[in-house]
């Protein structure tokens, strides 16, 4: 078994996209084009792939771990670190060692090139993999949960009673004439709000106009919609969504919501309303987010409706974990009310 670092992305990513095809079949994570934007297209560098090949047959790859370069904002400074994601190995070569092996190759390579910390989101499985690495639970990520047309999540005879009461959750919009649906590219005025955002929580992902673009409008496989609130021509916050499935059911997702503690609430409340309508008029049935309890934007989203989501919504947890960390910041970073972190800041959404 060879474990190594791809230096040549462009010439393995026939044999990574026929792996993930083999593991998956036909979803988005082996499109082309997703290879492209995910690995090679981020603003803030190219990913590290760690591959393993079997060097019994003709060096083809049965396993990767790959890195993204995510620079975070800690305490208004810019310090390097990096995503994990995309962790899998060949059904016939499980169970032998080789993930923690790459876990082990991906942190030497993380310190190989200054990285300060690898960051991520675990399943059930994988996280114990991850614990015997030595990596620090940061927390078992709240998911909030609003039901919108709710008798759509049910099937018959259950939704037919319940669309008689699916009018309790339909959201009461406020005409707002500084709130309008954001189709442009992403600007400076979003990282002005992201740094107003680190004054009041020490860790967020750095929101530069470069990387916004990337994740939210030059996505090749994904649609997202950005709602906008001015206030005297600046702006005052934003909230990104997407709608999706989940189990065979319609769901919206509040991907990202940044807003400026300074402006008056009941605005910022006129923008959820506004993003919430739009899910109703596209017959969702449920919405469900990720924010920090401590954080201003899940307090205003409390007030709205939502609330940490039952079981049924959340099948296996989703355990948000620091992998390594050399950095002085570690005690801010295994602390999860120092951290802005939503759906946006990883890649399952």
């Amino acid at each position: 078994m060879i474990l190594s670092k791809s230096d040549e992305l462009k010439v393995d990513k026939e044999q990574i996209l026929a792996l993930t095809q083999k593991i998956f079949g036909d979803v988005e994570l082996s499109k082309s084009t997703f290879f492209d934007w995910q690995y090679l297209d981020n603003p803030d560098g190219e990913a590290i792939v760690i591959t393993a090949k079997d060097d019994e047959k003709t060096n083809s790859i049965i396993g990767i771990e790959s890195i993204l370069p995510m620079n975070l904002m800690i305490n208004q400074k810019i310090v390097k670190a990096s995503l994990s994601c995309n962790s899998y190995i060949d059904s016939n070569y499980r169970k032998k060692g080789i993930f923690s092996k790459l876990i082990s190759f991906a942190k030497n390579e993380s310190k190989i090139n200054d990285i300060s910390c690898i960051y991520g989101v675990a399943n059930d499985n994988s996280f114990n993999l991850f614990r015997k690495k030595n990596s620090h639970e940061i927390s078992d990520l709240p998911i909030l949960f609003r039901p919108m047309r709710l008798s759509n999540y049910f099937s018959f005879p259950i939704s037919n009673f319940l669309h008689l009461f699916d009018n309790i959750w339909k959201i009461k919009k406020n005409y707002n004439s500084n709130i309008v649906q954001f189709n442009d590219y992403f600007d400076e005025s979003f990282e002005v709000l992201c740094k107003k955002v680190n004054e009041r929580i020490p860790i967020i992902k750095n929101r530069t106009k470069e990387y916004l673009n990337w994740r939210y409008k030059d996505h090749p496989t994904r649609e997202y919609k950005t709602f906008v609130l001015k206030e005297n021509s600046i702006l005052a916050g934003y909230i990104v969504t997407r709608k999706t499935t989940l189990n065979g059911k319609s769901i919206g997702v509040i991907v990202d919501f940044l807003v400026d503690s300074k402006i008056n609430p009941e605005k910022i409340n006129d923008l959820i309303k506004t993003a919430l309508d739009d899910f109703w008029n596209s017959d969702i049935c449920v919405i469900i987010a990720a924010f920090g309890p401590l954080t201003l934007e899940y307090q205003l989203l409390s007030k709205t409706g939502f609330k940490i989501a039952p079981k049924f919504l959340k099948p296996q947890s989703a355990h948000f974990i620091l992998i390594n960390s050399d950095s002085k910041d570690f005690d801010q970073l295994k602390n999860y009310k120092n951290w802005f972190f939503s759906f946006g800041d990883y890649d399952i959404f």
